[in-house]
């Protein structure tokens, strides 16, 4: 933080600490931004890129340290305005969040159990089309879907992953991206040729749930970049395919 005065300092700090965004402030001083500053605050480059910034209210930008900053890539948020500066820094936060979460869509499966309606099974073979009870959390077009199947030899449960949800329509035929403790209908397609052949009544039927596929590195995901999405209930359902699907 850069500020004219210790009064407005304080101010800026107290108005910061409003946002719905965390703003966790290393340092600060007053009067113009320099080149020190600026080196200061490349130590965030490696930690998290997008505290590597300088918020500078009211005051000049030296141009040796504007230079040095674009050069390395600190950003330096300039207002006169109290609420311009902490916009301009929430836009910022905002926008590295989106697109972290675009980067990362593809590793991202949230949570849920579904339940096959058996009389409703309209495609039993890749793609596999029915209609099914979400029982837990939110299924979500995109979501990884598997099977957990007792082993005849009474062994560990054996995982049949189906494939993807390409698509969900609600019973009056509205497609819709998600959906939570409703009847939906789904389209499956499988990414792989094992996947592909899966066959409904044959590898699994009603008896068994429908889980997304969780994996160590969607975990990971999702606590890293998801936390605001995640209950505690939905965690406890983590807890719960880890242990069904094997994850360590």
């Amino acid at each position: 933080m850069q500020a004219p005065s210790l009064g407005t300092l304080e101010a800026i700090i107290g108005h910061l600490k409003t946002l719905p965004v965390v703003v966790p402030i290393s340092g600060c001083n007053l009067g113009p931004v320099h080149k020190l500053d600026v080196i200061k605050a490349t130590s965030m480059l490696m930690r998290k890129k997008e505290y590597a910034a300088i918020l500078a209210f009211d005051v000049k930008v030296m141009p040796e340290a504007f230079d040095l900053a674009v050069e390395a890539g600190v950003k330096i948020f300039m207002a006169d305005t109290i609420y311009e500066l902490a916009d301009s820094f929430t836009d910022h936060i905002n926008k590295l969040n989106e697109d972290v979460k675009t980067q990362f869509a593809a590793d991202t499966v949230f949570p849920c159990t579904l339940k096959i309606l058996p009389n409703r099974v309209y495609h039993s073979k890749d793609p596999i089309v029915c209609d099914v009870e979400v029982l837990e959390g939110i299924v979500m077009v995109g979501t990884p879907i598997c099977v957990c199947v007792p082993s005849k030899d009474r062994g560990a449960d054996v995982v049949h992953g189906l494939g993807r949800i390409a698509s969900m329509k609600t019973s009056n035929g509205k497609e819709v991206n998600s959906a939570t403790k409703r009847v939906v209908s789904i389209k499956i397609i499988g990414d792989n040729p094992q996947e592909r052949s899966r066959l409904y009544g044959f590898h699994f039927n009603a008896d068994n749930e429908l889980l997304s596929q969780i994996s160590r590195k969607s975990i990971d995901v999702l606590k890293e970049y998801f936390r605001e999405e995640m209950s505690a209930e939905s965690w406890d359902m983590i807890l719960g395919l880890k242990k069904q699907l094997g994850i360590p």
